[in-house]
C-alpha cells in the first residue's frame, strides 16, 4: 500500500494503520526521491508531518535535487516549526546551494525568514551562483524582508557576478 495518498490528503488514521502493518513503509521514496514527509510538508499537513516525525521519518532527507522537507516548507510557507522542532537543519543546502532561507526570502515569507534566522540560518550564505538571500529579495522587490536580513547582519557588499544595486534597479 502506498503511503503517498494519505500524505497528500492528510489522512493520519490511514497512515497510522499502514504504519502498524507496514512499519518500514515510511522511508520509501517517490520518483524524485521525495519521501512521504516531503509530500506532507508540501501539502501543509501539520498533524501528518508530526506523525511521520514521531515515527522516525528523517527531517533532513533529500530529494534528487537535494531539497529537504524544510526547503519545501520554506517555499510553501507552512509546517516549518514542526520540522525545526524535530531537528531539520535551517542551513541545509540543495545541490545548487539553495537553503530554506533562500527560498523563504525569494517567496516573500517574512515570518518564515525570521523563524529560520532565529534557528541560526546563515543570512550571508550564497548559492552556487553566489546569490545570497538579500540578492534574491532585492531581485523580487521584497523590501520588508531585505530590512529583516540587513538588521540580522546580511552583507550589502556580498560579491556575485551581478552587484546588488543591479537587482535593486531592475525591480523598479
Amino acid at each position: 500500500a502506498s503511503v503517498f495518498p494519505p500524505c497528500a490528503h492528510g489522512w493520519c488514521r490511514t497512515l497510522q494503520y499502514q504504519h502498524a502493518i507496514l512499519p518500514d513503509c515510511l522511508p520509501l521514496p517517490q520518483q524524485d526521491d521525495q519521501t512521504p514527509l516531503h509530500c506532507a510538508a508540501r501539502m501543509g499537513h501539520k498533524e501528518l508531518v508530526k506523525l511521520l516525525l514521531d515515527h522516525k521519518a528523517n527531517p533532513n532527507s533529500t530529494t534528487t535535487a537535494g531539497h529537504t522537507p524544510l526547503h519545501i516548507a520554506a517555499r510553501e510557507g507552512h509546517v516549518q516549526t514542526v520540522l525545526l522542532q524535530h531537528g531539520a537543519s535551517a542551513n541545509a543546502e540543495s545541490l545548487q546551494g539553495v537553503t530554506p532561507l533562500h527560498l523563504a526570502s525569494q517567496e516573500g515569507r517574512p515570518d518564515m525568514v525570521s523563524l529560520l534566522i532565529s534557528k541560526q540560518a546563515n543570512v550571508n550564505l550564497g548559492n552556487k551562483s553566489g546569490l545570497t538571500p538579500l540578492h534574491l529579495v532585492a531581485q523580487e522587490g521584497h523590501v520588508g524582508i531585505a530590512d529583516i536580513l540587513v538588521k540580522q547582519g546580511a552583507s550589502v557588499y556580498a560579491a556575485t557576478r551581478v552587484r546588488l544595486l543591479h537587482f535593486l534597479n531592475s525591480s523598479e
